[in-house]
């Protein structure tokens, strides 16, 4: 079988193992490059040199590596399962050293910023009111932006007289159930129907194009609304970091954060403990501590 033949059936087994739209549009691709790549080259023949040969026309940022090379031991992996390959020469590939990015959350003027600059953004009012109502819903919600432009109409509902947001996320599966400020409701009350529709099923896409697409459009207009701010290092996932310091600088405990993100104690841990106050304060305490020995150990 040649790799693009494996590479749909691959494909076919992540759609029945309902995993992402927007996941297997990236597996997708990798297969796709691959296969440009190696040509006909037969799928037993490809080595660990081939691979990171491939790897070496790829210029890309260290954490896309990371990823790739993922998707990479995963493909060759299902073909060494189905006994296409008797080796998975991607095994032995190497993951590049990731640096830690620092999660730095947005202060209020740079929201107000970014919020003004999705008015202007645009001379077409429906780009304005699809970003402003994206902006908006990421910012009070902390949802992913493939959370965002999937967004239902009837996940959005009135629950004992107040409108609530209830999903499932699509990377983790996990439930969200939020009150909806009037802002957000306000916002999404403007938006007039996507491009292409006669339904009105979703907010941001029609249901019958591609999931990639729409985001690939709602993306090229966001990072034009982050340039136009003003605002250094402004991207879409910084919401989420901005709502899990706010809820935690507000008293809320890691599983409260994790609950209204839709992730685990375990993530928000590693990634926003910072923000909590007892941490800091407990850590000024003993920084406080070793100061005073020290100044306690130069004076005997």
């Amino acid at each position: 079988m040649t790799l693009d033949q494996v590479a749909k059936i691959w494909i076919g087994v992540l759609a029945g193992n309902y995993v992402a739209d927007s996941t297997k549009l990236k597996y997708s691709h990798i297969t796709r490059l691959l296969s440009d790549h190696f040509g006909g080259k037969p799928l037993e023949k490809i080595t660990t040199a081939d691979l990171q040969g491939f790897r070496a026309t790829r210029k890309i940022k260290a954490s896309t590596a990371h990823g790739e090379i993922q998707i990479l031991k995963t493909f060759f992996g299902f073909c060494e399962d189905q006994g296409l390959i008797t080796a998975n020469p991607a095994r032995k590939l190497k993951m590049p050293r990731l640096r830690q990015v620092e999660k730095t959350p947005y202060t209020q003027e740079e929201i107000i910023c970014i919020l003004a600059a999705s008015d202007r953004v645009s001379d077409s009012t429906y780009a304005r009111l699809r970003s402003k109502a994206a902006l908006l819903l990421m910012r009070h919600h902390g949802l992913r932006i493939s959370d965002t432009i999937g967004l239902r109409r009837d996940a959005i509902s009135q629950v004992g007289g107040q409108w609530r947001l209830r999903l499932r996320t699509k990377k983790t599966g996990a439930a969200i159930d939020h009150l909806v400020p009037d802002v957000v409701l306000e916002a999404l009350g403007l938006l007039p129907p996507p491009y292409g529709t006669g339904t009105y099923e979703y907010y941001f896409c029609n249901g019958a194009g591609s999931p990639g697409s729409t985001l690939t459009n709602m993306q090229s207009i966001l990072r034009k609304v982050y340039r136009l701010s003003g605002v250094k290092g402004a991207y879409s996932h910084r919401f989420r970091c901005t709502r899990a310091s706010e809820i935690l600088l507000a008293g809320g405990s890691l599983h409260d954060c994790a609950l209204a993100l839709g992730i685990s104690d375990r993530v928000v841990e590693r990634h926003y403990s910072r923000f909590m106050p007892e941490q800091r304060d407990r850590l000024d305490r003993l920084m406080e501590k070793a100061t005073n020995r020290e100044y306690q150990e130069a004076t005997i």
